[in-house]
């Protein structure tokens, strides 16, 4: 009997990290065979998988998935594969992709399957892990170390079929490797993202991409501040854009150096790749799978909720999702207005958290004061608060809960001032005693 496969160009390369590389679950291999079909026609591969590598049969022995290296794996296009559900499933590299199982059923199925991509993603809570990691300007792979150095080629097995397929073979001793992207000469570094040495949350990253695509399934390719000096521009402040003991840099020569540098609000700006978070772009769930419990509602990832009281600091339950307070992730460039990035706000305001809670709101960084009303007022009605100790605004502060708010959601719940509501009318509290009041 002569076994095929169908959709082997959507999952002709099904190993991973992890799981088993390039290595078949087969049973014993039946060879070519010359016994005689229905018919005096001779049967080739008789009981096995028959797979076309550069336009001629060869025969394999079938996949079984009770011999691949993990229990619980599946066959696709004769290799054993991962099952998963969302990417947070697959490893940092891999991609959870539509398949279909071998066999007479053809089940749908999802499995986890090589990106392609560098090790954006990687977890670097020492802050050595990025080390030697290296990337293509398009964020696929570009391991110069695999092989020993020798060349990684494609594997003509499992990439039959398949255009720009990263599964190969090291042409020293047939093992796994990913076939790199582009020239080794046009790689650069990785960089561990981390908050300090022990960050569970560090990861490695990728700077100067161009598009969201370049950085791989659940990141979004990012403008985020950058302490270089702009050649010609202010000296920045290092209480915003960090430090640098690099010479100034020029835009204009992006394009010849591959970067992306260019003049934001206060600081320098730089394209980064970064895992999208609540209230990041998206399109489909997938781009929201690597920040547990969000999925992608109304354009942006969003966390589930039955209440207001399931939403962070700045969101409310809107149709079952956790929404900005504002009705956006970016409603305007001015004071406490919704942003994702520096160039969301007008100049001399940065884009920047909101207290907790991941919203995100355009911050004064040149805005002095004495008092609160000398303060720009937001969203809410509130004057923004002014901080003593270096005479800046900085975002309003309610005073029920001393959190930072630009959007107004107190329209009910107990009150000590004016301010605290909605309504600018709070009755019956008592700051003496400690008596909240109501909203009216």
């Amino acid at each position: 009997m002569t076994s095929s496969r169908p959709n082997a160009s959507v999952f002709a390369a099904a190993i991973a990290i992890g799981i088993a590389s390039l290595a078949f679950g087969c049973g014993k291999s039946t060879g070519t065979t010359t016994s005689t079909g229905a018919g005096g026609a001779a049967v080739f591969c008789k009981g096995g998988f028959i797979r076309m590598v550069d336009g001629k049969p060869t025969c394999e022995g079938l996949c079984d998935p009770s011999k691949c290296a993990n229990p619980g794996n599946v066959c696709v296009d004769n290799f054993c594969a991962l099952l998963c559900t969302t990417l947070a499933d697959c490893p940092s590299g891999q991609d959870c992709v539509a398949a279909t199982e071998d066999g007479m059923a053809m089940k749908p199925a999802s499995v986890c399957a090589p990106s392609g991509k560098a090790k954006i993603g990687l977890p670097c809570p020492l802050k050595t892990e990025c080390n030697g990691e290296l990337a293509c300007p398009d964020g696929s792979s570009c391991d110069t170390t695999q092989c020993g150095g020798a060349t990684c080629a494609p594997d003509p097995a499992a990439c039959a079929g398949v255009a720009h397929c990263v599964v190969g073979k090291c042409a020293s001793d047939g093992s796994a490797c990913v076939v790199p992207g582009c020239d080794p000469s046009a790689c650069k570094p990785l960089f561990c993202l981390s908050s300090g040495i022990g960050d569970a949350t560090a990861f490695c990253t990728m700077l100067d991409c161009q598009k969201d695509d370049d950085c791989g399934d659940g990141f979004w390719c990012a403008q985020r501040r950058d302490a270089h000096q702009i050649c010609g521009a202010p000296k920045p402040d290092p209480n915003f854009c960090g430090t640098t003991t690099d010479p100034c840099v020029d835009p204009s020569k992006n394009a010849a150096n591959g970067t992306t540098f260019a003049q934001g609000s206060v600081c320098a700006e730089r394209n980064q790749c970064r895992k999208r978070a609540q209230c990041d772009a998206c399109k489909t769930d997938n781009d929201c799978a690597l920040t547990p419990g969000t999925s992608c509602a109304g354009g942006f990832c969003a966390f589930a909720c039955g209440g207001d009281v399931d939403c962070a600091n700045g969101f409310q339950c809107t149709s079952g999702h956790c929404a900005p307070r504002g009705g956006s992730c970016q409603t305007g460039s001015n004071f406490c207005d919704a942003c994702r990035a520096d160039s969301d706000c007008k100049s001399g305001y940065i884009c920047a958290l909101v207290d907790i809670g991941g919203l995100r709101a355009c911050y004064p960084a040149t805005v002095p004061c004495m008092v609160a009303t000398d303060c720009p007022v937001a969203p809410s009605g509130a004057n923004g608060s002014c901080i003593a100790a270096n005479k800046s605004c900085s975002f309003p502060v309610n005073g029920q809960t001393n959190l930072a708010q630009c959007f107004c959601g107190n329209t009910g719940e107990a009150c000590f001032a004016s301010g605290d509501c909605c309504s600018k009318t709070c009755s019956g509290a008592n700051v003496q005693t400690l008596t909240p009041g109501t909203c009216m």
